[in-house]
């Protein structure tokens, strides 16, 4: 008796639970779209034009060839943090733009000085 009382219980929470929308912090917010487009749009390859990749954006981390050094990053909405080995945090690499296969980079520390990279196609 105790058992089908206790199975009823559980089973009309989970029906209340399933009723109502919670809201956690894995729960997506509109903000968060427009950040995944971004981050789809940088994945690959980019260059300088030269068809030689100069890093590689992959969805969690930055390989840079140049160096052979691999390191996280964020996006905080288009703006590109980078968590460099030598560093307790992360350093802002700029604002960043994808418009088809051109990267444009705003770098703030030099008074918003643009710099385009390219997409590599392998």
């Amino acid at each position: 008796m105790h058992i089908k009382i206790l199975f009823a219980i559980i089973y009309s929470i989970f029906l209340a639970s399933c009723g109502k929308k919670k809201y956690n912090n894995n729960t997506p917010k509109v903000h968060d779209t427009a950040i995944d487009s971004l981050k789809k749009k940088l994945l690959g390859k980019w260059g300088g034009g030269d068809n030689n990749p100069v890093f590689e954006i992959w969805s969690d981390s930055i390989h840079y060839f140049q160096k052979d050094s691999t390191y996280i990053y964020q996006l905080k909405g288009d703006t590109f943090k980078v968590k460099f080995l030598n560093r307790d945090t992360f350093t802002i690499f700029g604002k960043l733009k994808v418009i088809g296969d051109t990267l444009q980079i705003i770098d703030y520390n030099r008074s918003n000085f643009i710099t385009y990279g390219y997409r590599i196609k392998n």
